[in-house]
């Protein structure tokens, strides 16, 4: 039986980009909607573009590379210990994790929670023995949200967090530690009863010092229609920044806000951009404070209300105010979920998934603290995948300027590996099998080397 291979590169273009803010982006996953950031305590970025498959980056030459799989899918975090945990809500059955000690993966343990319907908000270390998981649930019919503590092995029992007396809904949208090791929660409540025929939205937040609580602080109050947030994000110094967005009208434009507490009080309220959008979307941002104490936001945004695409902008804070909103990549695709985190070496990266062909493709780029020069690598040739093209069972890889250790990485449709062949000298061959030595059936490849950033598209015909 004959096998004809046809190679065609997955080209990623970005027709305008920031010279000199934003790197050009690469394309490190294919079917992935929703990637996440996990930076460990060593500075290093880790990413999981899909499902459960984590990557990390290796530095300017290897770039992001795969390091492992996890037995579940879920939003990854580090302790202060350095084990990276895997928190996910699986509706109807509660909140589970696994973690990772570098080496070797646990089981799957489930969260103590109030229901199996309770929704995770997320995660944090105190210290290195003291973990929280915070969520959403429903309490009396009304949604709250609360938490458990992971002290020295054991899970205490759930804890509402929120006023369990007022017939008022709170919704929990983020958890963050400070310089000075508080933890904060953020949260949006919804008053039904306050004014007739409208909703009110108080975007609140609140920390705990490790004995108490502080009082609860009023970030901004919205009437309806629709608010959301806030995202927390700590400076280097104890303060902490708040984002969120809020739309005021239906089908208007929606209105992306930030506030900075400086460890005494909150600043004004400081508008970072009015963008339209359209019904599919909301701006889904994020953002993150680097090296130099500059705060970064990202999020989506739509031109205008006929925009059925948008791109992913950002923003910089130097303490000025927020900069004009610039796209990070504009390209006519339908670009969503975007992410943000600031690495050890101050690169400041964003993730997002862009609708290419049919096909969503998980795009990241990074780019360099206001003021800070970016990391200097030395010039050394950049290792160069060929494939042969040819008739048969087999086909040949071929690397040139290899200067280190190399794996060839071959993916199914889905993003599973199922191969992976280590690269000893400059010609690999690959006999169509997977990783246990069976036939694969033909159908679409994905061949991904380490040091590359760019995968190989091949199609296997019979």
């Amino acid at each position: 039986m004959k096998l004809k291979v046809l190679v065609t590169l997955l080209c990623v273009f970005c027709f305008t980009t920031q010279a000199g803010v934003w790197s050009e982006p690469d394309m490190i996953a294919i079917d992935g909607t929703h990637a996440d950031f996990a930076v460990n305590n060593r500075g290093v970025c880790w990413c999981n573009p899909i499902s459960k498959s984590l990557y990390s980056y290796h530095g300017d030459i290897s770039g992001w590379q795969f390091e492992t799989e996890s037995p579940r899918p879920g939003k990854p975090y580090f302790d202060k210990g350095d084990t990276l945990w895997m928190l996910n809500s699986m509706m109807g059955m509660g909140i589970c994790y696994t973690r990772y000690d570098g080496e070797t993966w646990s089981g799957v343990v489930f969260v103590p929670t109030n229901s199996p319907y309770d929704i995770q908000v997320g995660i944090i270390s105190e210290d290195t023995n003291h973990i929280w998981v915070v969520w959403n649930t429903v309490w009396l019919n009304y949604r709250k949200f609360a938490r458990t503590q992971y002290v020295n092995g054991s899970w205490g029992e759930p804890e509402i967090l929120s006023d369990t007396t007022e017939a008022i809904e709170h919704i929990g949208s983020s958890v963050a530690v400070d310089a000075l090791g508080r933890v904060w929660l953020g949260w949006v409540e919804l008053d039904f009863y306050e004014k007739p025929d409208s909703v009110i939205h108080h975007i609140k937040t609140r920390y705990w010092d490790g004995e108490d609580w502080s009082d609860e602080m009023v970030i901004a109050t919205h009437d309806w229609l629709f608010a959301d947030g806030p995202e927390l994000a700590p400076d280097s110094e104890g303060g902490m920044w708040a984002m969120w967005w809020h739309e005021p009208e239906d089908a208007g434009p929606v209105f992306l806000l930030t506030r900075h507490w400086d460890g005494v009080e909150w600043s004004k309220v400081d508008t970072i951009t009015e963008g339209g959008h359209h019904d599919l979307c909301f701006p889904e941002g994020n953002i993150a404070v680097d090296k130099e104490g500059n705060a970064w936001a990202v999020w989506r945004q739509a031109s205008d209300l006929t925009d059925t695409n948008g791109d992913i902008y950002f923003s910089v804070n130097q303490g000025d105010g927020w900069c004009k909103p610039s796209p990070v990549c504009e390209h006519p695709a339908y670009d969503i979920n975007p992410e943000i985190a600031v690495d050890g070496e101050g690169r400041i990266w964003c993730v997002w998934s862009s609708l290419r062909d049919s096909q969503y493709q998980v795009l990241i780029s990074y780019a360099t603290g206001v003021g800070v020069e970016e990391p200097v690598t030395p010039a050394t040739p950049q290792p160069i995948l060929t494939v042969d093209k040819g008739i048969g069972s087999s086909f040949t890889f071929r690397v040139s300027n290899l200067n280190s250790s190399a794996s060839i990485y071959i993916y199914d449709p889905s993003g599973r590996k199922v191969n992976n062949l280590e690269v000893s000298s400059d010609v690999v061959t690959w006999d169509g099998s997977d990783i246990d030595g069976k036939s694969l059936p033909e159908g679409v490849y994905f061949v991904s080397p380490s040091f590359a950033k760019m995968p190989v598209k091949i199609i296997l015909l019979r």
